[in-house]
C-alpha cells in the first residue's frame, strides 16, 4: 500500500524535519551544514544571523532552567535543614533559621514552605 501526501502534508513535514535539526542539540556549525545537505536550505547571511539567534537563546533558555533547577535544590535543602534543626533540637522554625544564618528577610518565605 502506497500512501500519498498532499503538498500541505509534505511541507509539514519538512517544516517539522527543519525544526527538528534547528532545535537539536549540536552546534551550530553541524546545524548549518545539515540544513543545507539535508534540506536544501541555501545559508544566508541572514538565515545564519537568525539561526545563530536561536541557538542563542535555545542556549540561554537550557542555562536559565538549570540555574532554576539549582536554586529549587538549594531552596529544598534548606528546609530539609531547618527541619531537622527543629526537630532535633526541639526548637521552633525562627530558632531553627537564624541557627542556618538565613537573612530574616526571607522568613516568611520558609515558613510559608515549611506549611505546606
Amino acid at each position: 500500500m502506497y500512501l500519498l501526501l498532499s503538498a500541505t502534508d509534505q511541507n509539514y513535514h519538512r517544516l517539522i524535519a527543519m525544526l527538528d535539526t534547528l532545535l537539536a542539540r549540536m552546534d551550530a556549525e553541524t546545524k548549518k551544514k545539515k540544513l543545507q545537505e539535508e534540506h536544501n536550505l541555501p545559508m544566508t547571511i541572514k538565515l545564519e544571523k537568525e539561526m545563530n539567534d536561536m541557538c542563542n537563546l535555545s542556549s540561554g533558555i537550557r542555562e536559565e532552567s538549570r540555574m532554576e533547577g539549582k536554586l529549587e535544590g538549594r531552596v529544598e535543602t534548606t528546609i530539609e535543614f531547618i527541619k531537622n534543626i527543629m526537630f532535633k533540637r526541639q526548637s521552633s522554625a525562627e530558632e531553627a533559621m537564624e541557627l542556618l544564618g538565613i537573612n530574616k528577610a526571607e522568613y516568611p518565605r520558609y515558613l510559608a514552605m515549611l506549611q505546606n
